[in-house]
């Protein structure tokens, strides 16, 4: 059995502090611990519909987190500020999770990745989960390679056959959060302060998105590396 091919999406920013012009980049560790537990990642940039033709080459799709406004018609807040600058991420992150369905492969999105597979069912985002939240918790902590609060993982569910836990404590870096799940979408863990923490696409044979960002720990024993190890062994087929 060879090494699954997984395609993890580029972030992509018009300016920032990489470059004056536009650039794809993004964090390692999403690199890293996909290669740790025995998958060979392969970066994905936008490239407009070109970009697609290679998802036929794949053997699963990573969509990560980062720092970006949806498209128009995504929160149930408009008139709220944007917490992050435009881009063009939310677009390309749809088309990449409907093509990724289309020729069922595995995904995993993470934090603005699982935000994403909401989108894409038809779900939608509140712009400012504090004030949305009575007695929010600590989502937007820093660092991430802390833990913030605990979940609760509901039974019978992919997150709970990957992680095999009833609760676990997870790290946090997100001011905004999935509110309306979307059509065919299974809630699969919610924290104390009710805001929904993961997703799964009930008619795929592995579509989950975690709102926090298990790569920071996936290289450690524990839940987070569980979800790594099941993604890619979903992608083995």
């Amino acid at each position: 059995m060879g090494r699954p091919i997984i395609g993890v999406v580029l972030d992509w920013e018009e300016t920032g502090s990489f470059a004056a012009r536009p650039y794809f980049a993004l964090r390692e560790n999403y690199f890293t611990a996909l290669q740790a537990h025995g998958a060979l990642p392969i970066a994905l940039p936008f490239l407009g519909e070109e970009t697609l033709a290679i998802m036929a080459k794949l053997d699963g799709l990573l969509v990560p987190g980062s720092g970006f406004t949806s498209q128009p018609g995504s929160y149930v807040d408009e008139q709220e500020p944007d917490p992050y600058p435009t881009s063009d991420r939310s677009t390309q992150d749809i088309r990449f999770i409907q093509a990724a369905l289309q020729y069922h492969l595995p995904i995993l999105g993470i934090c603005g990745g699982m935000q994403q597979m909401a989108l894409a069912q038809g779900g939608k985002l509140v712009k400012n989960l504090f004030k949305a939240t009575p007695n929010a918790l600590a989502h937007n902590s820093i660092p991430a390679e802390e833990m913030a609060h605990s979940i609760t993982i509901t039974p019978n569910t992919l997150l709970a056959r990957c992680v095999k836990e009833s609760c676990i404590d997870v790290n946090s870096r997100h001011k905004e959060a999935v509110v309306e799940p979307g059509n065919g979408v299974i809630v699969s863990a919610m924290s104390p302060d009710g805001v929904i923490e993961a997703i799964e696409l009930k008619d795929a044979p592995f579509a989950l998105g975690v709102e926090w960002h298990p790569e920071f720990f996936a290289q450690t024993d524990g839940p987070n590396a569980r979800i790594f190890k099941h993604f890619i062994g979903a992608c083995h087929g």
